[in-house]
């Protein structure tokens, strides 16, 4: 009799925590995927925002080809 009252006891609890621990496992791995992503997007828009102002300096005939190539192939590594 004592095991069946535990057990009765106990099931209440587990049928509230289990969703909620499930509701919160999820969310945070929403979250890890949301900041990968994000980071990843941000190193990218780094990169293509370097590349740019090196356009507009090689356009405005602040640095010549060959100091725009050797820069970008920097970049690029």
């Amino acid at each position: 009799m004592w095991w069946h009252d535990w057990w009765s006891g106990s099931a209440g609890a587990w049928m509230f925590f289990a969703p909620v621990m499930m509701f919160i496992l999820v969310a945070v791995c929403i979250a890890a995927v949301f900041l990968v992503l994000r980071a990843g997007a941000a190193c990218g828009g780094r990169y293509r925002r370097a590349v740019d102002i090196l356009r507009e300096r090689y356009a405005r005939g602040e640095i010549d080809q060959e100091e725009f190539e050797k820069h970008r192939r920097f970049l690029e590594a």
